[in-house]
């Protein structure tokens, strides 16, 4: 029974951390719609970065812990899917857990990935105006420059010798 108390924990800190980038992501599509200042642009990433690599150990465990099910039940050291795995469940309340832990999942999951869709959207159009602008920037400052009197002159190409 161990295993399985085992593997119900780690589903469940899975899910907190899947609820809170859930929330990282929903405070980033804000921010890059409000033009944020870099700085709290870059406190989300960072904490979505860490949830990232919690979820990522988590994941290992999870994995650790299903290949023992698996082979403490016969199946020998495979990696079963988590539906499988629940077939496996010695009691139904159990089962009944993972499977509520499915359901609850699934929906954060789906909405993780639309909102990282939609941010990466954002940010590539963010990446396109400051280009625009970089682009804008560097028209003006080549093409006119001032002489000494204050008048306006083309821009004189600089050649290197060789």
């Amino acid at each position: 029974m161990e295993l399985w108390d085992e593997l119900q924990q780690i589903l469940e800190e899975l899910l907190q951390i899947y609820q809170a980038l859930l929330q990282c992501g929903q405070e980033k599509k804000q921010l890059l719609l409000s033009q944020p200042a870099p700085a709290e642009l870059e406190t989300v990433v960072k904490r979505e970065e860490e949830l990232l690599l919690q979820a990522g150990m988590l994941e290992q465990k999870k994995q650790k812990v299903s290949r023992a099910l698996a082979k403490q039940h016969g199946k020998g050291d495979v990696l079963l899917p988590l539906f499988q795995l629940v077939l496996l469940a010695p009691a139904y309340f159990i089962q009944d857990r993972i499977r509520d832990w499915a359901r609850e999942v699934s929906p954060i999951l789906k909405e993780l990935q639309d909102l990282n869709t939609m941010n990466g959207r954002f940010l590539e159009q963010a990446t396109k105006l400051v280009q625009y602008q970089i682009n804008l920037l560097s028209q003006v400052t080549t093409e006119l420059n001032y002489d000494p009197e204050g008048q306006k002159t083309r821009a004189r190409k600089f050649e290197g010798r060789g």
